[in-house]
């Protein structure tokens, strides 16, 4: 929980930290009721879990105030327009994690019961601004990070986990409504089913003289075929731009966190035994 301070009032309201999101976000219902106004727009196309990726989408900018809930720290930033942020993200659940919290003169402040959605996405343009470098590993599971803002809980808790009706809540951040039958729709994945120009004989003629075209013995005497591709397709993207983007945030979230050198050490450790 944060307090968000707008032209003539304030308020409590939850807020998210997703190092993995390259900007930050406000839902437009929030920056409408605080009064904040547009300063610019940016059009952007959003890269999801999976490779998917949006159409561009214009982004209205606004100028965020927060504070900590007790009023010990204040700032602002600018934060992308959007109608929703994620699904339903339940506050902290009940465990052995809150004894552990309050042994160690921890306090957490989303944890009521009657929770409203995440109004404010902290993305990696400002997570590491907010860092404190307070960081207490659970005995429990969960791992507590302390930010300017207060602390906040993140990781597996060690209990069974239980479903009420056994399915598993994947929280999609800036949700898209789209059809669920489009997950398995090869026209909205990009590929067309050449048959439906080509009659099978077709297909099976051009794929036996493919084949008979491009296969090769390599210096080991080991055929090679080169596969076959799509007519017409456009060139694959190698997305490296965006990877690059990924590493640093991960790296500059786990120097915050204090886990370079252990994950480092990890990372060659699995190289020796690779080699």
């Amino acid at each position: 929980m944060v307090t968000l301070r707008g032209r003539d009032k304030k308020r409590q309201t939850r807020a998210i930290i997703d190092s993995a999101s390259q900007r930050s976000y406000i839902l437009k219902s929030t920056a409408d009721e605080m009064q904040f106004e547009s300063s610019c727009k940016e059009k952007l196309s959003h890269s999801l879990f999976g490779g998917t990726c949006t159409d561009i989408i214009n982004h209205d900018v606004f100028t965020v105030f927060l504070s900590k809930t007790d009023g010990t720290y204040h700032c602002n930033f600018k934060a992308l327009g959007q109608d929703v942020i994620c699904g339903s993200i339940p506050p902290v659940a009940k465990g052995e994690w809150l004894l552990e919290l309050r042994e160690n003169n921890i306090s957490f402040s989303d944890k009521k019961k009657n929770y409203g959605p995440q109004e404010i996405l902290i993305g990696a343009d400002i997570t590491e601004k907010l860092m404190t470098g307070g960081f207490k590993l659970l005995t429990s599971g969960p791992a507590a990070i302390e930010t300017k803002l207060g602390w906040t809980v993140f990781g597996k808790n060690g209990m069974r986990e239980i479903s009420d009706n056994s399915t598993l809540l994947v929280i999609s951040m800036l949700n898209k409504e789209t059809l669920i039958s489009n997950l398995w729709s090869l026209d909205a994945l990009g590929i067309l089913d050449p048959s439906e120009k080509k009659n099978k004989l077709e297909l099976q003629d051009e794929a036996r003289d493919h084949f008979l075209s491009t296969v090769k013995v390599n210096e080991e005497g080991l055929f090679k075929v080169s596969l076959p591709w799509l007519d017409n397709h456009l060139k694959l993207k190698d997305n490296y731009d965006l990877a690059v983007k990924r590493l640093d945030s991960t790296v500059k979230r786990l120097k915050a966190e204090k886990l370079y050198d252990v994950m480092e050490k990890f990372l060659m450790n699995v190289n020796e035994k690779a080699s």
